[in-house]
């Protein structure tokens, strides 16, 4: 993700822009009362003059990197049924800038769905996709929240994605413990589909040899036994398969 020069008037919002040229403008009055035509008349600039350059030029750089950062997250959240290649290209060249923002947006879409809300953008959407393809383990937490949504809020965040992404993001982050994967199975509060994906979980744990092939069996065994004894039949079918 490259820094924009301050003349690339479109590369970063006016605002940003102006902020830019505000920091570059600055370092420009420094150095003009030195006098600087080559390299070494640098050497001329005292400590503290040097130290105030720098403030402003990192203060410029960390300007153009959150317009560009806002820019992506923007065309994420624009997606409208179409693919950003280009935008999901950048948060995986440059996850340390964008997995905080993908988890506030995630966050924010939780808690508007949870309040009786519709999802209103596409980026809290790309944003569980991507948090799971980085392995951000930070992430788990958040990703248990969108499976634990009531009534049809985990397909307000996945939409179909639910019956397919469910069990590979609890695999994937479970490690191999299968406590979060059994209490979402049994949890006849989450979403039907959501408990059914779950149960999937457990076939991508043995196929990775996380678990053995026994355990699985007498994990969902024991799922099975403790559904019939809570007449919770919706999940019975899917269990036994």
């Amino acid at each position: 993700m490259k820094c924009p020069r301050p003349n690339e008037v479109g590369a970063i919002n006016s605002t940003a822009k102006e902020a830019v040229e505000a920091q570059l403008s600055a370092v420009k009055q420094i150095t003009a009362a030195y006098e600087i035509e080559v390299e070494a008349d640098y050497e001329k600039l005292t400590d503290s003059d040097a130290l105030e350059i720098l403030s402003r030029i990192n203060a410029a750089t960390q300007l153009c990197i959150d317009s560009e950062a806002d820019r992506v997250m923007q065309e994420l959240d624009a997606a409208r049924g179409k693919l950003p290649v280009a935008a999901i290209k950048e948060v995986r060249e440059h996850a340390d800038i964008f997995v905080p923002l993908l988890m506030r947006s995630l966050q924010q879409a939780i808690l508007r769905v949870r309040d009786g809300g519709e999802r209103e953008e596409d980026v809290s959407f790309f944003a569980v996709f991507l948090l799971t393809e980085l392995e951000v383990t930070d992430a788990f937490p958040l990703l248990l929240e969108v499976l634990r949504l009531p009534d049809e809020g985990p397909f307000e965040l996945l939409g179909d994605g639910v019956h397919e992404l469910v069990a590979p993001i609890l695999a994937l982050f479970s490690g191999g413990n299968t406590d979060e994967i059994g209490e979402i199975v049994q949890d006849s509060n989450v979403n039907i589909y959501v408990r059914w994906s779950a149960a999937k979980a457990y076939k991508y744990l043995v196929r990775d040899e996380l678990i053995s092939r026994p355990v699985a069996i007498d994990a969902l065994h024991r799922h099975f036994q403790e559904c019939v004894e809570n007449e919770d039949h919706d999940m019975l079918a899917t269990l036994a398969c």
